[in-house]
C-alpha cells in the first residue's frame, strides 16, 4: 500500500465512522467521493489486495444506502494524446478504490473524456458527454446546483480539489483559456465523435519560454473554508474524512475570484502571470498562447 500505513484499523470502528459521516448528510443529497486509502489504513487482518478494496467498498455502499446518488471520480487524462476515450476500459487515474469502483460498474461511467465519473443509484445526474468538461452543465456544475456534498475519504481536499476548475470557469479567470479537443468516445453501444472544451493553462514549453508558472496556494482553500465554517472533519481510520457542501463553496470562491482572479495563486506565480498578461495586453487565449 504505502509508507503512510503503520497499523491496521478496527473494522467495526471504521464502519461506524463511515456511518457517522453519512448520518450528517440529508438522505437524498448526492455525494461525490475522492479517496486515498493510504491515509486510512488496512482493515483488520485482510492481506489480499482485492479483498481489502472490496471491504472498503462494501462499508461505503452499506452506509450510503440504495437511494442516495453517489459519484466517484474516475478521471483519465489521456484523451488529448490518444484522441480516444473507451468508457468501459480506460483506467481511472485518481485512486485505487475509484478504479475498483470503475471495474465493478463500467456501464455507469459518464461519457465525458478526461473528467468522467461512475455514478451509482443514478436518477438525477446524466451519463452523457459534457461539451464543457468543467462547465455549468458538467457533473461539477450539477453538484453545485443540487447542493451536493464533496467528500474526501482520506484524501487531502486541498490537493484533490478539482472542483476549483469549475469555479475558475464560472469566473473566466485570465490565466486559463478554453481549448477544444476532438476525438472518439467508445461506449457500450458503439462509437461517437465528440468535441469537448477544457479550460487549460498554457503548455509547459510556453510557460518555460515566458518564464512563469501557474501555482496554487492551496493553504488558502483551507483558510477560506475554515473562516466561513464550510468544512467538517470526521475521524476515519488512521486519517480523516473532509465534508464540503458544493453550493456554498462555489458561491464563496466565485465571489473571491470575482474580486481578485489571482487570489488562489501563490504570490510568486501571481506576479509572474501579471507580467505575462501585461505583455499580452490582456487575458490569455488559445490564439495568443498556442494559435
Amino acid at each position: 500500500m504505502s509508507e503512510h500505513i503503520e497499523y491496521v484499523i478496527n473494522p467495526d470502528s471504521y464502519r461506524q465512522q463511515i456511518a457517522n459521516v453519512m448520518e450528517d448528510i440529508l438522505p437524498l443529497t448526492p455525494i461525490q467521493i475522492h479517496t486515498d486509502l493510504a491515509r486510512i489504513g488496512l482493515i483488520g487482518s485482510i492481506k489480499n489486495h482485492h479483498d481489502m478494496l472490496k471491504e472498503h467498498y462494501d462499508y461505503l455502499i452499506e452506509a450510503i444506502g440504495p437511494d442516495r446518488e453517489v459519484i466517484f471520480p474516475t478521471f483519465n487524462y489521456d484523451f488529448p494524446k490518444t484522441k480516444t476515450y473507451d468508457v468501459m476500459s480506460d483506467p481511472c487515474q485518481v485512486g485505487i478504490l475509484n478504479e475498483y469502483v470503475r471495474k465493478l460498474n463500467p456501464t455507469e461511467r459518464t461519457l465525458t473524456p478526461m473528467f468522467n465519473f461512475v455514478i451509482l443509484n443514478r436518477h438525477m445526474f446524466p451519463l452523457s458527454c459534457s461539451k464543457n468538461t468543467v462547465g455549468s452543465d458538467s457533473i461539477f456544475g450539477l453538484l453545485a446546483k443540487n447542493h451536493g456534498e464533496l467528500l474526501f475519504f482520506g484524501s487531502l481536499f486541498e490537493q484533490s480539489f478539482t472542483f476549483i476548475h469549475y469555479i475558475e470557469d464560472l469566473v473566466d479567470v485570465p490565466y486559463r483559456y478554453p481549448k477544444r479537443f476532438k476525438g472518439v468516445v467508445i461506449h457500450p453501444t458503439g462509437k461517437k465523435e465528440v468535441e469537448i472544451s477544457y479550460r487549460v493553462q498554457p503548455l509547459k514549453k510556453i510557460r518555460d519560454t515566458l518564464n512563469f508558472a501557474i501555482e496554487y496556494d492551496i493553504s488558502k482553500y483551507l483558510k477560506e473554508t475554515e473562516n466561513h465554517k464550510l468544512i467538517a472533519r470526521y475521524p476515519l481510520g488512521n486519517g480523516f474524512c473532509i465534508r464540503l457542501d458544493a453550493f456554498p463553496i462555489a458561491s464563496l470562491f466565485k465571489e473571491i475570484l470575482e474580486n481578485d482572479p489571482f487570489y488562489f495563486l501563490t504570490a510568486v506565480s501571481k506576479k509572474a502571470v501579471l507580467k505575462v498578461l501585461e505583455k499580452l495586453g490582456g487575458r490569455m487565449t488559445f490564439e495568443n498562447m498556442e494559435g
